[in-house]
């Protein structure tokens, strides 16, 4: 609703973050009753980007909505841990540290400032994941139950985890505008290990995603239809409750107000028929979904694997599938296309990789065609030279070894 008398406001701590007209008295009010500074608005702000608890929110050309990033916060979270030069794994995404499920039972016997430092790690990580980088949810989530058991394999593996968001810096999510705002659609999958499973979560709200969460269950699955209902349990929780904040402010939802997408067809005929004495257990475990499916609250589908976005909270992808994920969840990635643009030391591979280089950054903000081609020639000629530099110092090399392989034999 564009009425200046409604909006959304958001506070954390001493900072508070307006999302409505200049013109709303609820503005007026909170000045009015609280002490504060001067509102710091976006369309105001250098570069265009307003900061809010580490949220960089910035708006794109040519594109409706804004942009949220943690770039800044990466970045001093790098320099905080001395992984700013690191190798990047930006192509293939993160891996699940195995390391920690596979340890002994044994805890590690470590001084508490070991643990502490562990546990510091772990927090740096989980703001990240929990905030706008859902990629990282599921390397991040079997990490705080081990950092006090075994924290030199839980720093091994948070550093392993740094190097995928410094490849991705540039990463965040783009909220825009959309028409299906009728229901709340939740992605849930859960993944069945005999030692371990994890359970994923994840909400959308006209077609972007507004809450998430990877975690291990609470109770150990004896099968991955058990995994499937305890996370099936954990997402129409998480729905309902995402369900009732919208309601507040934006009116009713259309029932049913709350579709799950599933992959598991045995855990969708427990839902829907109940299935027999033998599984009880099962039927118990999603009495709750159940009861909202008969009042008409509910509705459950199934979905492919490959069309199931929570597949990859639970599992890595690979460099396919995290490439993939991140397109449909709107996870954007802005660039710099020298980034883009790999000049190496081969002249004809320059040459090949122009236009494929002017072609995927002419999309981005601000970059043209011309300007892209500017960049890349730029980089041509730098190159071209280190390497006629280089070629003429191992010449000059050359001769000068022979003029002193020349001068024995003359004296003599």
């Amino acid at each position: 609703d564009r009425s200046p008398s409604r909006g959304l406001g958001d506070v954390y701590k001493r900072q508070i973050l307006a999302c409505w007209s200049e013109a709303s008295p609820l503005l007026h009010v909170i000045r009015r009753t609280w002490r504060t500074s001067e509102p710091t608005r976006l369309q105001q702000c250098v570069a265009g980007e307003l900061t809010y608890i580490g949220l960089q929110i910035r708006t794109l050309d040519n594109q409706p909505g804004v942009f949220l990033h943690q770039r800044a916060y990466v970045v001093d979270l790098l320099r905080l841990w001395n992984m700013s030069a690191c190798r990047s794994c930006a192509p293939t995404g993160v891996r699940p540290a195995c390391s920690l499920d596979d340890a002994s039972e044994a805890p590690e016997d470590c001084d508490i400032s070991t643990i502490r430092l562990a546990q510091n790690l772990t927090g740096g990580l989980l703001w990240l994941s929990t905030k706008k980088r859902l990629d990282l949810a599921h390397g991040v989530c079997g990490m705080p139950t081990t950092a006090a058991k075994w924290p030199t394999r839980t720093m091994a593996a948070s550093k392993h985890l740094f190097r995928y968001p410094c490849g991705t810096q540039r990463v965040g999510l783009m909220l825009s505008p959309s028409k299906a705002t009728d229901s709340v659609v939740v992605y849930l999958d859960g993944s069945y290990l005999p030692r371990m499973s994890y359970l994923g979560i994840i909400l959308l709200w006209g077609n972007r995603p507004i809450g998430w969460r990877a975690c291990r269950p609470t109770l150990p699955a004896f099968s991955s239809t058990e995994a499937e209902l305890q996370a099936l349990s954990l997402g129409c929780q998480m729905g309902r409750g995402a369900a009732a904040l919208i309601e507040s402010w934006n009116g009713p939802l259309k029932a049913p107000w709350l579709m799950v997408k599933e992959d598991n067809l045995a855990t969708i005929s427990v839902v829907e028929d109940g299935g027999s004495w033998r599984t009880r257990s099962y039927v118990n475990k999603a009495a709750i979904c159940r009861e909202f499916r008969r009042a008409g609250l509910l509705s459950i589908e199934y979905v492919c694997t490959k069309q199931q976005l929570a597949d990859g909270l639970t599992k890595h992808l690979g460099p396919a599938g995290v490439t993939e994920l991140r397109q449909r969840l709107g996870l954007l990635s802005i660039e710099p296309p020298t980034r883009i643009a790999r000049v190496t030391h081969s002249v004809k591979s320059e040459t090949a990789a122009e236009p494929a280089a002017a072609s995927s950054c002419s999309s981005l903000p601000g970059w043209t065609k011309s300007r892209v081609h500017d960049e890349v020639t730029a980089l041509k000629l730098t190159t071209i030279g280190d390497v006629v530099h280089h070629r003429s110092h191992k010449s000059t090399m050359t001769m000068q070894q022979q003029q002193q392989q020349q001068q024995p034999h003359a004296s003599n």
